[in-house]
């Protein structure tokens, strides 16, 4: 089979959406399908361009367009010096004209790309979102060539994405548009079942299949890192650690601080409690001690490369997210399968144990999806740090590997010729 996978994200760009393309490319070359990927030149307003040991499969064709002009790239080398960026979002945001480092930028790729390629050489055009540039080059494809199978993958939603500062109107604009591109897909794919339902029913006549994401780590490193975690009690330090962005609007850290403060004073010996926050939009994080009052000491080191965040959940004491308290929101971060890798603990706050994230954690067997039960995750805590037990933690890797960005791209792509052969 011909397969055409258009994705934005691509290495050296470090966003989760870069290896859930990469894994698909790499799988489904290797078993025997010819794989081109259409991305874009990355430009400074990408974020972290350091994902550079990415290992791509040299049978795979990468066709990387560029679409800004020489003088627009050193216009955004300029804009993305940190004060003149801010004063530009400023002037954004109040006089709306500004298009600043935004969908509006990248969707010039669009133009720039489609007629670098003969779409019509493929049997399957595979696009995955964000940014909507990927959904809005997938679908000029498909109108110049009918046949074409269409696949609009979600990695995140679009219009309906909670994260997105919509007024009324530009959420029904953002609505109309999205529904203009994905209705002529044929079959649209995401990654968890929430997800899922409020697709199938923004897309009523399209249907919606799950593809989990997953992991890129080996058997043999997952048994290692299960095999040696270390034992917490004879540290004099207990560090906890929380990898990527927080989101205040959508994302729930205040459990978790409170139940910190009650903790200090429950500890056997004298110990010090560390949360390590490791990444770049976490104001949220510290508006929510300030706000609460809360004593943890908390230690902020930005954002640093793929393989040190990697080593840092391995020798953490306790891994730490935060996400909402909406069991049906479908949200699954990609970092939840690098921690269940880890050999390190869990404690997911926000989402419940009947939410998606508390199923794989229990399945998994590698932690704890608390809630917002307070008591509950002060006793978890107190578990651990005094006595070395932490509830639920009894990894199974079995279940952890059947979560590989390898397996979940194999029925991925197993699913979808179901699908073009009953077409």
């Amino acid at each position: 089979m011909n397969i055409l996978i258009v994705s934005y994200n691509w290495p050296p760009r470090n966003a989760m959406g870069t290896h859930r393309g990469v894994a698909w490319a790499n799988s489904w070359s290797n078993s025997g399908n010819s794989v081109t990927v259409l991305t874009s030149k990355k430009q400074r307003f990408d974020g972290n361009l350091d994902l550079i040991d990415l290992h791509v499969s040299c049978e795979v064709e990468v066709i990387e367009v560029q679409y800004l002009s020489v003088v627009k790239r050193a216009l955004f080398q300029i804009l993305a010096i940190p004060f003149i960026n801010k004063l530009a979002k400023l002037v954004h945001r109040t006089n709306k004209v500004y298009s600043g480092i935004s969908e509006a930028v990248r969707n010039r790729w669009v133009e720039a790309a489609q007629d670098k390629i003969d779409a019509s050489q493929f049997d399957l055009v595979i696009s995955s979102f964000g940014p909507e540039a990927s959904h809005l080059l997938a679908a000029k494809l498909k109108l110049k060539h009918e046949r074409l199978f269409w696949v609009a993958d979600y990695r995140d939603l679009w219009s309906l994405n909670p994260n997105f500062a919509y007024t009324n109107d530009e959420m029904r604009q953002s609505i109309d548009r999205e529904s203009k591109v994905v209705n002529d897909a044929n079959l649209i794919s995401t990654v968890s079942k929430g997800f899922a339902d409020k697709l199938q029913l923004q897309y009523p006549d399209v249907e919606v299949i799950i593809s989990k994401n997953g992991h890129d780590f080996e058997d043999k490193a997952i048994l290692k890192n299960i095999q040696s975690h270390d034992d917490c009690i004879k540290k004099e330090e207990f560090r906890i650690i929380y990898t990527g962005n927080y989101y205040p609007n959508t994302q729930l850290i205040d459990p978790f601080l409170v139940a910190t403060d009650s903790l200090l004073g429950e500890l056997k010996e004298k110990k010090t409690l560390i949360l390590e926050v490791y990444g770049e939009r976490v104001d949220g994080i510290k508006k929510a001690q300030e706000r609460l009052g809360c004593k943890i000491k908390i230690r902020y080191f930005g954002h640093i490369a793929r393989h040190l965040a990697l080593q840092r959940q391995r020798d953490a004491d306790l891994l730490l997210m935060c996400e909402s308290n909406d069991d049906m929101s479908g949200v699954i971060p990609g970092k939840l399968y690098e921690y269940i890798c880890s050999g390190t603990p869990i404690l997911c706050v926000g989402p419940s144990k009947n939410s998606e994230m508390g199923q794989i954690i229990s399945e998994t067997g590698t932690g704890l999806a608390a809630g917002i039960n307070t008591s509950l995750i002060t006793t978890s805590l107190a578990s651990l740090i005094n006595e070395g037990r932490f509830m639920c933690f009894d990894p199974n890797f079995n279940k952890i590997i059947k979560y590989s960005r390898k397996n979940q791209s194999i029925d991925l792509l197993r699913d979808i010729k179901k699908h073009i052969d009953i077409r």
